[in-house]
C-alpha cells in the first residue's frame, strides 16, 4: 500500500510488480512523500500505466484543498435550467455531439496530452471546456487560437501534492476564480506552448495559482453551472457545452460492438463528457440513453464500433450506460466564456446559443454522410 495519495509511488509499485513479473531488474527508486520532480527521473507513464494506478487506487479526484483558494459549493451551483430554461428537451430524442466541432479543430483530441501525473480533473475540465470554445468558434462566435492549457488549472489544488478536488479546479475558471481558459502560448518566462511532464512539473509545484492567471482570468466562465439530471446534462450538449464529471467508477478497456464500456471497477477520476445519445436506438439496445466520456490517458483502450447514426469518436473515449449511472457523479460545466473577440451582446446570447445548437445537429448530419469531421477550421 501506498501511504501517501503520490501519483509517482503507485507507478513505481507498478513498475516493481511488472519487472518482478518478468524476472527484471527495477532500478528507479521510490519518490519520497514530497517528491513533485518523480517524473524527471521515472519517465512519462504508459496508458496502461496511467489505468494501472488509477485501478491500485489513486485519488485523482475528491482530495481537498488544504489552503485558502477560492472553492464552490457544487450543491449551490445554479443549474443548467435555471440558467438556460429554454434549452429544456433541446436533446430529448436525439444525437447531441457536442465534441464534433473540437475534432475539426484539433483531430487527435482525445488522445492528446496525456496527463503525466495525478491531474485528471484539470484535464477532463479543460476537454470540457474546449467543447464550448470550438463550439463557438464554428459559429463565428470567438477566435480560435489554440488548444487550452491544463496546467494553470491544475495549479490552483490549494495543496502541493497529487490529485485535486473538482470544486476547488472548478472555482479557478469561473467568475470568482482568479484564473480561466488560457490558450497555450509563451506567458513571460513561463513557456507552456506544448504539453510536456515538463510543463505538468511547473503546475505541480505551484498550489494557488501563477504568473499566468492574469493572462488567463481574460477568458474566464461567467457562469459554472451543474446538471442534476441526464437529461439536464443531455441539453447541456445539445447546446454544445462539454461537462466535467467526477465520480468513483471505473470502466472496461474494451468496448462492445458500438462503442459502449461496460462500468468495472473503480477509479477516483474525472473525466470530460461531450455527447448524449438518446435516440431511441440507444433506449431499444440498452435500455436508455447513453454519454460518451473523453478520457485522458492517450490510446488507453479498445473501440470495437460505434453506436447507430455515429461514425467517429474522439481517440480513447467510449460511451457508458449513463441513465443508470448518472447519480454516481458530481457533472459541471462553464456558460459564458468571454472568449476571444466576441462580436454579440449579452441580450443576444441565447440567440447564438440556438444557432450552435442548429448547427451541431446539420454537423452531426455531415459527419455521417462523409464517415468523419466535416472541414470547419480555418
Amino acid at each position: 500500500m501506498v501511504a501517501a495519495n503520490h501519483f509517482g509511488q503507485y507507478l513505481a509499485q507498478i513498475r516493481q510488480a511488472h519487472a518482478a513479473q518478468h524476472g527484471l531488474a527495477y532500478t528507479e527508486r521510490m519518490p519520497g512523500d514530497d517528491d513533485q520532480d518523480f517524473m524527471d527521473y521515472m519517465g512519462v507513464p504508459e496508458p496502461h500505466e496511467l489505468q494501472a494506478v488509477y485501478e491500485a487506487g489513486f485519488k485523482g479526484c475528491g482530495v481537498p484543498a488544504v489552503e485558502d483558494v477560492p472553492t464552490v459549493d457544487f450543491g449551490a451551483l445554479p443549474t443548467f435550467y435555471s440558467l438556460f430554461p429554454w434549452a429544456r428537451d433541446i436533446g430529448k430524442g436525439k444525437l447531441c455531439l457536442a465534441y464534433l466541432p473540437v475534432l475539426a479543430y484539433v483531430p487527435d483530441y482525445g488522445t492528446y496530452e496525456a496527463q503525466t501525473r495525478g491531474s485528471c480533473v484539470s484535464h477532463g475540465q479543460r476537454n470540457a471546456g474546449m467543447s464550448d470554445y470550438c463550439a463557438d468558434a464554428l459559429i463565428g462566435q470567438t477566435q480560435f487560437k489554440g488548444v487550452l492549457c491544463t496546467e494553470n488549472i491544475y495549479a490552483w489544488r490549494g495543496h502541493r501534492g497529487c490529485g485535486a478536488n473538482c470544486d476547488t479546479l472548478a472555482a479557478c475558471c469561473s467568475k470568482e476564480g482568479k484564473s480561466g481558459f488560457l490558450v497555450r502560448g509563451k506567458y513571460g518566462d513561463v513557456d507552456l506552448t506544448t504539453f510536456s511532464a515538463s510543463t505538468e512539473s511547473w503546475a505541480a509545484k505551484h498550489s494557488s495559482g501563477s504568473s499566468v492567471d492574469p493572462e488567463a482570468a481574460k477568458n474566464k466562465s461567467l457562469s459554472t453551472f451543474r446538471c442534476a439530471s441526464f437529461e439536464e446534462e443531455r441539453d447541456a450538449h445539445a447546446l454544445g457545452f462539454g461537462t466535467n464529471a467526477c465520480s468513483g467508477l471505473g470502466f472496461a478497456s474494451t468496448t462492445d460492438e458500438n462503442g459502449l464500456a461496460e462500468q468495472r471497477g473503480s477509479w477516483s477520476h474525472s473525466m470530460a463528457r461531450t455527447a448524449t445519445n438518446d435516440t431511441a436506438w440507444a433506449h431499444t439496445k440498452y435500455g436508455g440513453g447513453t454519454k460518451l466520456t473523453i478520457q485522458s490517458w492517450g490510446k488507453w483502450n479498445k473501440i470495437s464500433g460505434m453506436p447507430d447514426g455515429v461514425k467517429v469518436v474522439p481517440g480513447g473515449s467510449f460511451w457508458n450506460r449513463d441513465y443508470k449511472l448518472f447519480k454516481s457523479y458530481s457533472v459541471y460545466g462553464f456558460a459564458d466564456v468571454v472568449g476571444f473577440g466576441r462580436d454579440y451582446a449579452d441580450s443576444t446570447y441565447t440567440d447564438s446559443l440556438v444557432e450552435r445548437a442548429k448547427r451541431l445537429q446539420e454537423l452531426a448530419e455531415e459527419s455521417y454522410d462523409i464517415g468523419g469531421v466535416p472541414c470547419i477550421a480555418t
